[in-house]
């Protein structure tokens, strides 16, 4: 039987109570009738235990909204409209939890004949004192734990455990404002993804605030500033982030920022149609096939037909965040004709990732000019769990950007095991056609059998399925391919992780011509290189785009308003966007699905208009959308509201 131990030390209160035999057999219970002449009641000289309290009056007991209690002052606050006698019962701790301590105070004895002014003699005694605390933050409020442990049992060593948590807030004297959440814990855990707020456990981070600046050291999450329109993301890191301001004149400000951090995760996106009157689990893959990951809490939006989900056992989804599962819940029935995006954040330990941003924006009265740059970065030097050989380095530098390619057979020769899933290499013939190095599982002793682990590429991308799923594990068979498209899901390779860059920098103005037009340009640079192994296809990396609208508005009087706009947008062949800025409907409204792989340069322009007044809103808009020698298509999209009054 083990034995556990648990000492734990409270840094903010140090006490001991000692119990005689006899005090150990009398109770704590009380029981009290009091006439109600106060609705503030002093019930009792001791603490009262927590949820222990019950009031009755007339035989009913009266709920808890009806009072309030005070269980370290023993204070009763009850209802104004109660009256009469009340019954309360409840039971009191072995001491008074209001009553402050002081475990030292410090006297100096003068009258000794030997008292040399260097010597000082410090008496020891428990006296009552006013109100102190353990550290002085001056303005700031704190509060946390701090615990030391000892674990020892009959069958393992003696095992040292401590930990601290503190949260600090507040501003000092000199104008410094703190606000920070400290631990030296290791906790591998994530919120539960099945309410629609969430708490991090694991979000540990200093905030410096004074005057105009503002530092924050830890974990943070950093977002597109509000003007840029390409270059839009979100993403949770690890590291500094700095802003400041300043004011140039009355109606001029300056706002910079700058971030320097290690990526927490990679983003992903996942596209996939749903099984009629299915409700889940729907698994989430990496950007490798990875089908074991970590979704970082949080990060997480789910869309339904272009609609974004509301996560909670009460709203339309839930999430398991270790295992990277979606399930829908009741109020939102899912069928097979319904289109479902997941966008993501995961976390991936191949290779040591960072991040660099910066950004400024300048703005007057009529005039703003802004910019704003971000990278992600893989090191190809500084692997993680990731072992790379020579003839691995080989392969990723021979596959370019064209990281489908980048992968090595999975098998190992092992030793036949009834409790192992193993599989020997056939030949097999089917309708006169041969095809060699076939796995098949080996359901009964071979001396040639092999381990092989089999990686997910999707519907119609792979050789092999799932046959059976027990408790060690998935079996595989081979799935005859038909007119040479493959019928599986899984091939018996492992993906090797390339080392990626990618960067966007982006510039734009806004101009306030006159009070009711106003103009703007934006245009961005994006480099995206999929594989920093290789020389090839770099040629493909870089991309440009830009983008002018111009938009006017007016009140002709109280009632009547018209406006008009003009959008172009301009897409070289190779812009390749940090995450997706267009409606997630784009290409659905467009029917561009079966373009939408294929690399061209794209024009999108837009014209439209608007009138409203007291009993009628009209909306037309025009749109041209062109991608170089595949597509073009023109939309004309009319939006008309009448309100007529009954008479």
């Amino acid at each position: 039987m083990r034995l556990a131990i648990l000492l734990c030390l409270n840094s903010m209160l140090v006490s001991m109570t000692l119990y005689s035999q006899s005090s150990m057999m009398l109770s704590n219970l009380r029981k009290k009738e009091i006439l109600i002449s106060s609705h503030v009641i002093k019930l009792d000289s001791l603490s009262i235990v927590p949820r222990s309290l019950h009031i009755y009056q007339d035989a009913t007991e009266i709920p808890t909204s009806k009072y309030q209690l005070d269980i370290i002052q023993s204070k009763l606050t009850l209802d104004s409209t109660l009256f009469g006698t009340v019954h309360v019962i409840y039971r009191v701790m072995p001491f008074f939890l209001g009553k402050k301590h002081s475990s030292f105070k410090s006297t100096y004895s003068q009258n000794n004949a030997l008292y040399d002014p260097k010597r000082i003699t410090q008496s020891l005694s428990l006296t009552e004192t006013g109100p102190s605390e353990l550290l002085d933050l001056g303005g700031l409020s704190y509060g946390g734990s701090f615990y030391r442990g000892i674990t020892v049992g009959n069958n393992q060593d003696a095992a040292l455990h401590s930990g601290f948590n503190m949260n600090i807030s507040g501003k000092m004297n000199n104008g410094l404002e703190i606000n920070a959440s400290i631990t030296d814990a290791n906790i591998p855990l994530q919120p539960e993804g099945n309410s629609a707020s969430l708490q991090q456990f694991d979000r540990i981070f200093i905030n410096l605030k004074k005057d105009n600046h503002s530092i924050t050291i830890g974990d943070f999450d950093i977002k597109q500033i509000a003007e840029s329109k390409f270059n839009a993301f979100d993403r949770k890191l690890q590291g500094i982030d700095y802003k400041t301001s300043f004011d140039l004149d009355s109606n001029k400000k300056l706002s910079i920022g700058a971030t320097a951090a290690v990526t927490r995760g990679v983003f992903a996106r996942n596209t996939f149609t749903a099984s009629e009157n299915n409700q889940g689990p729907y698994r989430l893959f990496g950007n490798n096939g990875e089908s074991f990951i970590i979704i970082i809490a949080g990060t997480e939006r789910v869309f339904i037909n272009g609609e974004l989900m509301k996560r909670g056992f009460d709203n339309d989804y839930v999430i398991n965040y270790n295992i990277g599962e979606v399930i829908f819940t009741p109020k939102r029935i899912i069928t097979k004709d319904l289109r479902i995006v997941v966008e993501f954040q995961y976390t991936d330990r191949n290779y040591f990732r960072y991040s660099l941003a910066a950004n400024a924006v300048y703005q007057s009265s009529k005039l703003k000019l802004y910019t704003q740059y971000f990278s992600e970065e893989d090191n190809k030097d500084q692997p993680l769990n990731l072992t790379l050989d020579t003839a691995s380095i080989r392969i990723l530098q021979s596959v370019g950007n064209k990281t489908n390619e980048a992968f090595i057979r999975s098998e190992t020769k092992t030793i036949w095991d009834n409790a192992r899933i193993a599989y020997r290499l056939i030949d097999t013939t089917i309708s006169g056609t041969t095809y060699s190095k076939v796995y098949k599982w080996a359901e009964t002793q071979d001396s040639n059998v092999f381990t092989v682990n089999f990686t997910y590429f999707g519907a119609n991308k792979g050789n092999y399925s799932i046959k059976a799923t027990g408790a060690n594990g998935s079996v595989y068979e081979w799935v005859c391919p038909i007119n040479g498209i493959p019928q599986g899901s899984y091939e018996p390779v492992t993906i090797l992780p390339t080392p990626k860059s990618h960067i966007q920098w982006n510039a734009g103005a806004e101009w306030n011509v006159t009070p009711n037009l106003k103009t703007s340009i934006e245009a961005t640079l994006t480099q995206n290189d999929q594989n920093k192994y290789s020389v090839i296809d770099d040629d493909k990396n870089n991309g440009q785009a830009v983008q002018l609208k111009t938009e006017y508005k007016k009140d002709l009087d109280s009632l009547r308003k018209v406006n008009w706009f003009l959008y172009s947008e301009y897409l070289s062949t190779y812009f390749s966007p940090m995450t997706r800025y267009r409606n997630l409907e784009f290409n659905r409204d467009w029917d561009l699905y079966s373009v939408d792989n294929i690399s061209a340069s794209q024009n999108n322009t837009s014209i439209g208009f608007g009138y409203k007044n007291k009993w009628t809103d009209i909306k037309y808009t025009g749109s041209l959308f062109y991608k170089e020698g595949l597509y073009l298509g023109i939309q004309n999209q009319w939006d008309g509201q009448f309100r007529h009054k009954k008479t």
